[in-house]
């Protein structure tokens, strides 16, 4: 740990000292790990997990489209790609709308409140 130094005189002034500036290092570790957002405490990893996997949705939903779009006449990629992209337009709305409040809600099983 950084400003720690070993105690030539272990007197308990140099100990309160010194646990002032673990505590203070310990904080910043903290506040460098969670991340508050509305009111609600998120850890960082878990933040940058649902970030990642959301990321991960979108890429696979492209690749989809690309091969549906090798796998159909010329003619009809036009309309694939359209197909495709409403199918994702649709399910960021209805999960921005429900799927949010049932993930991320207060409930017993499943969120009960957070739509819309």
């Amino acid at each position: 740990m950084e400003g720690l130094m070993p105690l030539s005189d272990p007197s308990v002034s140099a100990l309160a000292t010194e646990l002032q500036k673990a505590e203070a290092y310990i904080d910043g570790v903290r506040d460098a790990l969670f991340l508050e957002l509305d009111g609600e405490l998120f850890s960082s990893p878990a933040l940058a997990w649902l970030l990642l996997c959301s990321f991960l949705v979108f890429f696979m939903q492209a690749g989809f489209a690309m091969l549906e779009a090798g796998c159909v006449h010329p003619a009809n990629s036009k309309n694939m790609l359209l197909k495709n992209f409403l199918d994702m337009a649709i399910s960021v709305a209805l999960f921005s709308m429900v799927g949010y409040g049932v993930a991320f809600g207060e409930g017993v099983f499943v969120g009960s409140d957070k739509f819309f």
